[in-house]
């Protein structure tokens, strides 16, 4: 497809996004709040998830684990946060709301 477009502003109704790709514009619907996940929330960060972690993976910051080792009492892991996963009831959407 190769249409042309002059230089401007273009209003997109609130039920579509649009993504820039490049030189390409890729207009999509909005995701229902349903349909979030957890690479969608401000508490997704790297950090460990298990003790003596080798490397960092994405946990959440809102989810610490408890641990019940005295060894490891001065660790401090979290939760996995896969970017697939199922938001959780702490979910809060990067740069919007919930």
């Amino acid at each position: 497809m190769n249409s042309e477009l002059s230089e401007g502003i273009y209003v997109i109704p609130d039920q579509l996004r649009g993504v820039v790709y490049g030189n390409e514009i890729h207009i999509f619907p909005r995701k229902a709040l349903n349909e979030y996940r957890c690479k969608d929330c401000v508490h997704r960060e790297e950090g460990y998830a298990t003790i003596n972690a080798y490397r960092k993976s994405w946990i959440c910051k809102q989810r610490p684990k408890e641990i019940l080792n005295p060894m490891f009492s001065n660790q401090i892991i979290f939760y996995a946060a896969p970017y697939y996963g199922k938001p959780c009831g702490k979910f809060k959407l990067k740069g919007g709301e919930k």
